[in-house]
């Protein structure tokens, strides 16, 4: 009988439907295959060299993935009665003062998973960081040290500069231990030539489109004012 590998504990508790829509519109193959991008690869390998040689180009991925399914995931790779695919017991389990499964949908973002490597992205763009939401994560993982054994884990975040993430970035290293932490500042390039279509949007504002790349919603009285309770609306640019 076949010891379970990390991702197989990790993949049964994947029923985040959006990841299985895209999936199913941009996978390819039978298996609706949709590897990591080879930027994000060596980015990673960069920094980090021993993901060198690790197949981070076939890795496992998904995303908004539950903590509490990691927990369970986690507990299920290191349980020595469950180490066989055969042998995955459903038993109930003590709930535990350092791990504790809340029943919440509380998730990190994005789950990488290869061999032995799990690497973890929480990511913000149209907004900065709320300290509480993000340290109530980290304190979780903290916790999960004695899950986390023989297992290398990353913790990477992604954010536009404005979103203050070098900073942000450092205060999490200074938390998390036995964690290869670091912050990579989010791309959002344009598909399309957008320019002309956002100087029409905001006709009162200055081709600013290389800052300005999109557009926002914003609810406002009859004159344009923004207001929260108004009855009219408009389109703004912004930059995130």
């Amino acid at each position: 009988m076949s010891r379970k590998t990390l991702t197989q504990c990790l993949e049964v508790f994947n029923r985040k439907e959006r990841y299985w829509l895209i999936r199913n519109c941009c996978g390819n193959g039978d298996d609706l295959a949709l590897p990591l991008n080879d930027g994000l690869i060596d980015t990673l390998a960069g920094e980090f060299k021993e993901l060198l040689s690790i197949d981070l180009k076939n890795a496992w991925w998904a995303m908004d993935y539950h903590i509490d399914w990691l927990i369970a995931a986690l507990t299920l790779y290191q349980d020595n009665d469950t180490h066989s695919q055969e042998n995955v017991g459903h038993k109930v389990r003590n709930k535990s003062k350092v791990c504790d499964i809340l029943g919440t949908q509380e998730d990190f973002d994005f789950i990488i998973c290869a061999d032995n490597t799990i690497i973890l992205i929480e990511a913000k763009l149209s907004s900065g960081w709320d300290y509480d939401q993000l340290f109530h994560k980290i304190d979780r993982l903290e916790r999960m040290h004695e899950l986390f054994k023989n297992i290398n884990k990353y913790f990477i975040m992604l954010s536009p500069n404005f979103s203050n993430i070098e900073k942000t970035s450092e205060l999490v290293k200074k938390t998390l231990t036995n964690t290869k932490t670091t912050c990579y500042c989010m791309q959002t390039p344009p598909t399309t030539d957008i320019r002309a279509f956002l100087v029409k949007a905001g006709s009162n504002e200055h081709d600013d489109s290389d800052e300005k790349r999109f557009l926002k919603v914003i609810r406002c009285n009859e004159h344009g004012t923004p207001d929260d309770k108004g009855t009219y609306w408009k389109t703004h640019p912004c930059a995130r």
